[in-house]
Formats: structure tokens, sequence, C-alpha cells
């Protein structure tokens, strides 16, 4: 049965919200047919992936390539997961994607998965979208963070940080030698009435 007039420009309404949804969001969408050699992916992710529709790369297919190898073994098991009649309702996952010769942004993907009667995966769509710089950002975080871990494990006295409920975040290997413990590890959410009585807890609050 044909749609009706207003039935189609409410589509057309809904279409234009996703539109702008994803643009506003810098995603683009993606769609694959369980076991079909070839995936849709809007022009957003075509520009992501520095690609033509003609030459996209499927992920979902082997040999799996075009996914980074030190991602490839975790992006297999999460595949592996949602096509089993019992899996997941969502795939998801961030890895990195072949982009041109030898480009591998990091992608945040996440797909609603559409089953048969019998479980068997018929359909994954959703979304993509390029996260390299939070990547970036958080490896910088995790190399700061291991710069200052350095500094404060071969510094010759005690240092520590306390949280705002004066508990330790953070103490190097003199502090926890000071305090009578074996690794810096034991202080770590500890207060000092843990360890002290009287007018010293006190004072610590």
């Amino acid at each position: 049965m044909p749609k009706k007039e207003d039935d189609l420009d409410s589509s057309m309404v809904e279409n234009d919200r996703l539109e702008l949804a994803l643009k506003a969001s810098n995603e683009g969408i993606w769609d694959w047919k369980a076991n079909e050699a070839e995936i849709y992916y809007s022009k957003r992710i075509l520009e992501f992936l520095n690609t033509k529709p003609a030459n996209a790369p499927n992920p979902f297919l082997p040999p799996h390539e075009c996914v980074h190898p030190d991602e490839r073994p975790c992006f297999l098991r999460a595949l592996e997961l949602t096509m089993r009649p019992d899996g997941p309702e969502l795939f998801a996952i961030d890895c990195r994607l072949r982009a041109g010769i030898d480009h591998w942004p990091w992608m945040r993907i996440r797909g609603a998965v559409v089953r048969d009667q019998s479980g068997h995966v018929t359909r994954i769509a959703g979304s993509m979208i390029d996260i390299s710089r939070r990547k970036k950002a958080e490896e910088q975080i995790k190399e700061d963070q291991h710069l200052l871990r350095m500094l404060i494990d071969h510094i010759p006295m005690q240092v520590y940080f306390k949280d705002e409920e004066s508990r330790f975040s953070l103490a190097n290997q003199k502090m926890a030698e000071w305090m009578g413990l074996d690794h810096p590890s034991e202080l770590i959410g500890k207060h000092d009435r843990d360890f002290f009585k009287g007018e010293h807890a006190e004072q610590t609050g």
C-alpha cells in the first residue's frame, strides 16, 4: 500500500532531523546487511575513511585488514559475540580503521542489531565518529601521569596527595615506608585516622 502524502512529509521531516543531529554531532551513519560484501556509509564516514563508495572497506568481513592489527583481536571478539543468537543488541567498539594508504584514525563505532525469529543477525546499522583527538588527549594524560609517577617515585622525600575528604589519592614509596607500609597502593583511599589516633588524627580532619 503506497504511503500517504502526510506519511511522506513526516518521513522527510524525520530524515531532516536525523541529518541535522548527525551534522551537529559530526557523526556519520552506516548500514550493513549481514554477510553481504557491501556496506553503506554516509558521506561523513567516507570522509573519515578517505575513500569512495566503490572502495569503501567492510570491517565486518574477513580478512578484516581495514581494522588496525592492535585492535583486530578485540574487534573480532566483539563481532563474534554480537553474531551469536543470544548476543547483545548493540555492537559497540572503539578501534582504528584504515583511511588511505597509511593513516589509521580512531573511530567510535556503534550499531543496533536486527535479528530474525531464530536470533540470527540480519542487519546492523548505526553511527561512526572520528575520536582521534580524544584518544590523543587521553594518551597525553597517561604519559603525563607516568612522568609524574616517575618523578615522585625518585624524589628522596615523602610525597603524597589527598582528595577533598583528606584521603590519600597518590603517594610515593618513601611515604609508604614512612607510614610503615610496603607499597604506596596500601595508602590509597585511606585517611590519617586509619593510621594515627588522638590529636594528630583530629588535626588532619
